[in-house]
């Protein structure tokens, strides 16, 4: 007999108590199966079973939100259900009435709705479904569904998308479309000057990014692979950096930072994210979405303690619970803080602005009971305002509460500490957390929160020019693959336990000119994979980039074989220096390329030997002297010399850039010709 009575309630009976959890995933997943097939049928796609993966942690969310709004504070570890589940049986041709969720290895941490057979004696939802039928369950947009018209839909849309395929399938099927490539979490891009390593940072930092192949991205107009990169810096997923010798781990980690106000001696001290922690904050943050009475919660929300009239109950509080606000003091100021404004107090100012300035509609508030304890949590609904119908605590903000006259110990979500009587401030508390506590203390919420999965990347450009072991500190355990999202660390200044996401990917470039790999920090030599970037002649001659008779292809090749004899392939000259010559092919352009690029670079690798330069250059057999870059100026030493020098070894010439030849085709052409010559006539 089917129940008729319609409540939200429906794990009240000890007939299913065991079974709690597995009903709140099966219940969960279902719903969010719906709501995708909702979405995308809403959007006019072709559905197909691999849309309804869904992520570990979102159903893990949901099913203790289900569990929540029925007074159950059951944890749900991992969604698995595979005690019910049927596998290997072929769906075509039998009678199947459920899906269940599945433990898929294959899929990583996502997981989806199974298919289960009538036949099996484990179908406890049948009964389920025969009992709670009737009753109804939220939807993340604030509207009902019934058990009954979940299990339809699991039944006859749900079912028919998977009409085709076998139970053992499922936990393999996927498209490649829907298949998220691998790539190593720590990259060095490594190679001598000018061989494109930024250029390829960006490159693959899109291909991280947007789920492609190295090479397919390539295969993209680099102005268009650009605005991508530029578009997802705009959304914070990349972020660049470049180190330097003065770089250290206040900038990347995080510092303490001195402040003086304006008219003031006073000197405070404020601790400061540096941008790496700024960012691997970003890529953990959670997605937190609220459907229920447009609570309008903020996808990442600051979390902020307010004190309302002091620790305890009072007159104030009471206010600001029963008309939905909060206030505080210093009426006697201004209404507006500005810079005009006279505020001695520099710890008076940065409440007040705070108040008015910093905190968003969306954010959270909680409100101090007393040293670890909070008891009220509500989310941030409006503007600043001035209240001239009260007598004191006239600074406002709308509040919409989630939770009131509550008691609720922080002390442990707030790193160990306490609650301090400052007014205004923000809390080092996961928004996630706090959520929790509010539907713990209110079922009713129907808020979700993801976890990030999106890839960010973070670019570090010379990172080998950076004194890895002063500015990773400690880090350079949690960069490590296997303890990214794993391990923390409580960092010096701020005590935060701190961790590097496991979607965050770090591309490092590393100049070999600069410096060996060899001289590299070896506690980071073996945390990245090293790709090497060498010069790339062919891409030059595929771009037809030659000046004149100048095959400028040929040109870079004898001088890099040249420059490798004498002393390694890692201080070669790269191509990039060349590709200007694309937008303008003549011998001014080239020119310049040698004199701005060629040869500065040349006399750094060779320590203004230029023998050796004169070597690599050809100019020791050019058929003319004024095609020779560098130029021997023969010098007697009794005219620049007076008195008896026969005891000094005075060199016979010096040398000197001979500025005629960068003008002369021939000059570029007889780099490499009597090579050619010489090859020919082996």
């Amino acid at each position: 007999m089917i129940e008729q009575e319609n409540s939200s309630l429906f794990f009240d009976t000890p007939e299913f108590k065991d079974q709690y959890v597995f009903l709140s995933i099966w219940i969960a997943t279902a719903l969010m199966s719906y709501e995708k097939y909702q979405e995308l049928e809403n959007g006019s796609k072709n559905i197909s079973s691999d849309d309804m993966w869904f992520k570990q942690q979102s159903i893990i969310s949901r099913a203790e939100q289900i569990l929540s709004n029925n007074g159950l504070s059951n944890k749900v570890d991992q969604p698995r259900v595979s005690l019910w589940t049927v596998e290997g049986k072929s769906v075509k041709g039998k009678e199947v009435n459920h899906y269940f969720l599945i433990n898929s290895e294959q899929k990583g941490s996502l997981r989806r709705l199974n298919l289960i057979d009538d036949s099996s004696e484990k179908t406890f939802p049948k009964s389920f479904i025969e009992k709670y039928g009737n009753r109804e369950v939220s939807l993340s947009n604030g509207k009902k569904i019934s058990i009954n018209a979940l299990s339809d839909f699991v039944k006859t849309q749900f079912k028919e998308l998977c009409k085709e395929e076998s139970m053992s399938s499922f936990t393999t099927l996927q498209t490649d479309k829907s298949k998220k490539l691998e790539f190593d979490k720590n990259i060095i891009l490594f190679g001598p000057p000018g061989t494109g390593k930024t250029y390829n940072s960006i490159i693959y930092a899109v291909a991280i990014c947007d789920n492609r192949t190295v090479e397919d991205v390539r295969k993209d107009d680099y102005l268009k692979v650009l605005e991508r990169y530029h578009n997802l810096c705009k959304e914070d997923r990349i972020a660049f950096t470049t180190f330097h010798q003065s770089y250290g781990y206040e900038e990347f980690i995080e510092g303490i930072k001195p402040n003086i106000e304006d008219g003031s001696s006073d000197v405070t001290y404020e601790k400061k994210s540096g941008i790496f922690k700024l960012f691997c904050e970003k890529a953990g943050n959670k997605k937190i979405s609220a459907n229920n009475n447009n609570l309008n919660i903020k996808e990442n929300p600051t979390v902020w303690k307010i004190s309302l009239e002091g620790a305890g109950n009072n007159k104030t509080k009471r206010d600001c619970f029963e008309n939905g606000r909060i206030r505080i003091g210093w009426t006697k100021l201004d209404k507006h803080v500005t810079e005009d404004s006279n505020i001695e107090s520099s710890g008076v100012r940065r409440i007040l602005n705070n108040f008015e300035y910093s905190m968003e509609e969306g954010d959270l508030v909680v409100v101090l009971k007393d040293q670890r304890s909070i008891d009220a949590i509500g989310v941030i609904a409006g503007p600043y305002e001035w209240l001239e119908n009260v007598d004191s605590y006239k600074r406002s903000r709308k509040v919409k509460w989630l939770a009131t006259d509550i008691d609720e110990d922080i002390y442990s979500l707030n790193h160990n500490k306490v609650l301090v009587q400052q007014t205004v401030y923000r809390l080092n508390v996961d928004a996630d957390e706090i959520l929790k506590l509010a539907r713990k203390n209110n079922p009713s919420l129907a808020i979700t929160v993801q976890e990030e999965d999106k890839p960010y990347v973070f670019i570090i450009d010379e990172i080998n020019r950076g004194n890895i072991s002063k500015i990773f500190g400690e880090l350079i355990t949690l960069i490590e693959t296997s303890k990214r999202g794993l391990l923390s660390a409580k960092l010096p200044y701020s005590g935060d336990d701190f961790t590097v996401p496991a979607n965050v990917y770090i591309i490092g470039t590393m100049n070999t000119a600069d410096r060996s790999i060899s001289l590299m920090d070896t506690a980071l030599r073996r945390r990245f994979s090293f790709i090497e970037m060498l010069p790339d002649e062919e891409l030059l001659q595929r771009n037809n980039l030659n000046v004149d008779l100048v095959d400028v292809s040929k040109m870079l090749r004898t001088i890099n074989k040249r420059i490798e004899c004498l002393f390694d392939r890692e201080h070669t000259i790269g191509h990039a220096f060349f590709m200007e010559l694309k937008e303008n092919r003549t011998i001014s352009k080239l020119s310049e390329i040698f004199k701005k690029s060629v040869i500065p670079l040349l006399q750094e690798y060779f320590y203004e030997d230029y023998n050796k330069i004169m070597l690599v250059l050809g100019d020791n057999y050019k058929s003319n002297k004024n095609y020779q870059f560098i130029k021997k100026v023969y010098v007697k030493a009794r005219d620049i010399f007076k008195g008896n020098d026969s005891e000094i070894d005075l060199p016979e010439c010096t040398y000197e850039i001979n500025q005629e030849a960068f003008l002369h085709i021939e000059s570029y052409i007889e780099i490499y010709k009597t090579v050619e010559q010489a090859d020919n006539k082996q």
